[in-house]
């Protein structure tokens, strides 16, 4: 590898690691990637992935402990499955609207 090339090379490299909407339109193709596997019946394992699977873990671990809250604080009520569903619904809502 020649110098200019070399030097272009790096150039490049410092752009991808300091320009955040490059890092944004790498992480919109990923996600793109991910759900293109999903379409075909495929399980992605990468750290997206993994991020995504422990993220959603962990939603539904917080969720559960709210579910806990609201129901030993109104023992005439019970929190369900579409309950949750209506907290992601909203804070989708709440995420779509910050665009």
């Amino acid at each position: 590898m020649d110098d200019a090339t070399a030097q272009n090379a790096t150039r490049i490299l410092i752009k991808f690691v300091s320009d955040v909407e490059a890092k944004v339109r790498y992480g919109l193709r990923q996600r793109q990637l991910y759900h293109e596997a999903v379409e075909r019946g495929e399980e992605p394992k990468n750290y997206r992935s993994d991020f995504l699977n422990k993220m959603a873990n962990d939603a539904i671990g917080w969720l559960a402990e709210r579910a806990r809250e609201f129901n030993a604080t109104y023992p005439q009520d019970r929190l369900s499955i579409e309950d949750f569903k209506d907290v992601l619904i909203t804070a989708h809502a709440r995420l779509a609207a910050r665009r």
